[in-house]
């Protein structure tokens, strides 16, 4: 049996552990209920002497503690996806006859080389499968390997749409983009209203600025606000990362150098970090998320009646009373659009 469940969700490394960890034993005890096999786990870790490991690997056990779980191997390869891809491809040579059931990655690139490696050895996702960032997760949905996204790219969304493997796409939320930096602010952009005018300077004065560089949701939004601005970011003092949006922060703040953010996750990590709002509130920094079902026309193994019933859920009056009631440090992380 070659299928395997990976976890991976969360705006930090602390929150990400303890939701993969949860979502795990979750899918750990319907397998057991069903009568399957097989709990081993294969953690795609941060390097060790990193500080958010630790973090990460204490929530990750906390939240696996008594259940069947059990983890076989804990690989620091390295940041990115390169380095994913060759811890794991180690991991599954040197597990061969134990199994690996469940795959936890500390971060989206560590995960994406991942996974390649398991798909190379011919492993399959399982069909619990709970991923983040919008690239990968629209084109796990293009492959047929999930039944529904939640993703918070509209021009991407739509193309994944018209293109024939989405349906039924619904508006679930929004909150807004912000561009933090440190409070001596060395390219001066604080109170810009235009973010396009905030990045001309950046970009004239060769500020550091930290991209995700990883085709999720947030990159996407950077790189259309770079176009607007008429500016193609390149040179030292532009860091494309390739991490999630944690370790982009993180990297930001120990460089002292400036980077977009979505409004929720800023708040979820603010008091980490010593890095302030500088640009916010212009148009082009909204930020809807949308649900979408992936087409049983295209895919007809994919459960439409369960990705239809989830939509129908989280659109409905009482989800979305629960997210316009969810705050951090007293301000509204999401804005309830499921009635626009």
């Amino acid at each position: 049996d070659k299928q395997y469940i990976f976890g991976y969700a969360g705006p930090d490394d602390r929150l990400r552990a303890r939701n993969a960890g949860y979502m795990m034993r979750e899918a750990a005890a319907a397998k057991m209920a069903a009568g399957g096999e097989g709990f081993n786990v294969l953690v795609l870790a941060y390097p060790h002497s990193y500080g958010g490991y630790g973090l990460s690997i204490n929530a990750f056990n906390d939240a696996i503690a008594g259940s069947e779980l059990t983890i076989i191997g804990d690989v620091d390869e390295g940041f990115g996806q390169a380095n994913g891809y060759k811890g794991a491809a180690k991991a599954i040579a040197a597990l061969r006859d134990e199994g690996i059931h469940f795959v936890y990655g500390m971060d989206d690139a560590i995960l994406t080389g991942g996974i390649k490696a398991l798909e190379e050895a011919g492993y399959t996702m399982g069909e619990d499968v709970i991923a983040v960032g919008t690239g990968k997760a629209l084109k796990l949905a293009e492959n047929g390997d999930v039944d529904a996204v939640l993703v918070h790219a509209p021009k991407l969304e739509a193309a994944f749409v018209d293109a024939g493997f989405g349906v039924d796409r619904r508006g679930v939320m929004y909150n807004d983009f912000v561009v933090v930096g440190p409070s001596a602010d060395q390219a001066g952009i604080a109170g810009t209203e235009k973010v396009a005018d905030a990045f001309v300077t950046i970009a004239r004065k060769e500020a550091l600025f930290f991209s995700r560089g990883d085709l999720s949701g947030t990159h996407q939004k950077e790189r259309a606000i770079w176009t607007i601005a008429g500016t193609e970011p390149a040179g030292d003092w532009y860091v494309e990362v390739g991490q999630g949006m944690a370790a982009t922060l993180r990297m930001a703040d120990e460089k002292r150098g400036y980077v977009l953010i979505d409004r929720g996750t800023y708040l979820a990590l603010r008091e980490t970090v010593d890095l302030r709002v500088l640009v916010e509130y212009d148009p082009p920094l909204h930020n809807p998320y949308s649900m979408i079902a992936v087409n049983p026309e295209r895919w007809p193994h994919v459960k439409y009646g369960h990705a239809r019933a989830l939509i129908d859920y989280v659109t409905s009056p009482e989800a979305q009373a629960l997210i316009g009631g969810y705050r951090k440090h007293g301000q509204l992380l999401f804005t309830p659009s499921a009635s626009d």
